[in-house]
């Protein structure tokens, strides 16, 4: 028509499995599940998301794998098998968003939307040489084109998860997402906030404080996690930033934010109720090895919910959590946090299903509904190969030092 649509005009771009699109299966990285779109020839109605990039003129042209039922962050699934890092192919690119972190990162797409309500944007990113955002709640959700809600979990808002751009580039990242949120979704998804990104404070010369911190990995981070930590930082100083350490593991209350983590995982249904029928699926080792305990993730112990009331407060502790990092960061005068994105490089594919606890690290962000995202920063040097983890946990350490190696 000669006419330009939007700001993605003619740009290609992919969808995570689970993002509904008429026509197109969404199997949640599980053969049951595929097996029961494909029968009903697929979904019905299109997610908000997908809407929104077709009126800003992108082309969207593939749905991506994803991990069974989003619930690891390795790139297996019953569904349509693993995923592998296109840097190295014996290693995992990370999920659960691996589909869109191994054709992004391949060059086979510009941008890509993903999920994350554990670090499945955030790790794939890390392992792929990425850059993404993971929003608050509700700043992109999965909800239908119809006004539908959509949840990770039906009716559950413990830890409410978000879409997010995945990109080469961090400069792409903010464009796509600048176009998102610039109010093409309003009419359709009412729960997003009737706020554009403001790109005069991302532009403008103000120079924020931050603070740097390495205690909230769990494990403790590698030495090259470290290492660019320090040349960020160092880097940030320059241009003449207010560069400040922050112990974050003090302000969290690490061992109360991981009984409470883990109390709502249960809520949730990540301990196995995933609230639709999978009745017949096989597990997936990465899916198996999420469960797998280390004893030195020290978490101050909390009651199973059962009733109501139980989950309420729960949810009290869970905004007090909140309440008090946020208010440790006030204190501190800080307007942004650095840190790794994870303890180590990604690792070998059959490596993830011993080392699922070490999620940790990314879910802090998610637990505490705060922005959270990655950019790709360097790689392993030679003299950077010896990594003591020092979990008590044998097969643990022994994965993540793998991941270190050649």
């Amino acid at each position: 028509t000669g006419t330009t649509l939007g700001p993605l005009h003619g740009i290609p771009c992919s969808l995570k499995d689970h993002f509904a699109v008429t026509g197109t299966i969404s199997s949640m990285g599980s053969a049951v599940l595929r097996r029961k779109s494909e029968a009903a020839g697929g979904s019905k109605r299109d997610c908000a998301v997908f809407v929104g990039l077709r009126r800003l003129g992108a082309v969207p042209f593939v749905k991506t794998n994803m991990t069974q039922l989003g619930s690891t962050w390795g790139s297996g699934g019953p569904a349509f098998g693993d995923t592998l890092n296109p840097w190295d192919t014996r290693r995992t690119p990370g999920g659960s968003s691996c589909g869109e972190a191994a054709l992004v990162a391949g060059c086979g797409s510009p941008f890509g939307i993903g999920s994350d309500v554990g670090g499945s944007v955030r790790i794939p990113s890390s392992f792929s040489g990425l850059a993404t955002l993971k929003p608050t709640a509700q700043r992109t959700t999965f909800s239908l084109a119809d006004g539908t809600t959509i949840l990770d979990h039906p009716g559950d808002y413990s830890v409410v998860a978000a879409a997010g751009v995945m990109a080469r580039r961090a400069a792409d990242v903010v464009f796509v997402s600048a176009a998102i949120w610039g109010g093409v979704l309003w009419d359709l998804d009412l729960r997003m906030p009737r706020v554009p990104m403001r790109m005069e404070e991302i532009q403008g010369k103000e120079r924020l404080r931050v603070g740097v911190t390495s205690g909230l990995c769990w494990p403790a981070a590698c030495p090259t996690s470290l290492r660019v930590l320090s040349e960020a930082a160092a880097c940030l100083r320059n241009k003449g930033y207010d560069v400040v350490d922050f112990d974050g593991a003090a302000a969290l209350k690490i061992r109360e934010y991981r009984g409470v983590l883990w109390a709502l995982k249960g809520v949730s249904g990540l301990d196995g109720d995933f609230g639709v029928d999978v009745s017949g699926d096989e597990v997936h080792p990465d899916l198996a090895g999420m469960s797998r305990r280390v004893d030195s993730l020290e978490a101050d112990p909390i009651e199973p919910v059962h009733t109501a009331g139980q989950y309420c407060a729960l949810m009290a502790r869970r905004d007090k959590l909140r309440d008090r990092f946020c208010k440790a960061m006030r204190a501190a005068d800080l307007q942004l946090l650095l840190c790794p994105a994870w303890s180590f490089p990604a690792p070998f594919v059959e490596d993830v299903r011993l080392l699922g606890a070490a999620v940790q690290t990314t879910q802090v962000f998610n637990a505490l509904d705060l922005p959270a995202g990655v950019v790709s920063t360097g790689r392993v040097a030679a003299e950077e190969l010896v990594y003591e983890p020092r979990t008590g946990d044998v097969e643990f350490d022994a994965a993540a030092q793998r991941a270190l190696g050649e």
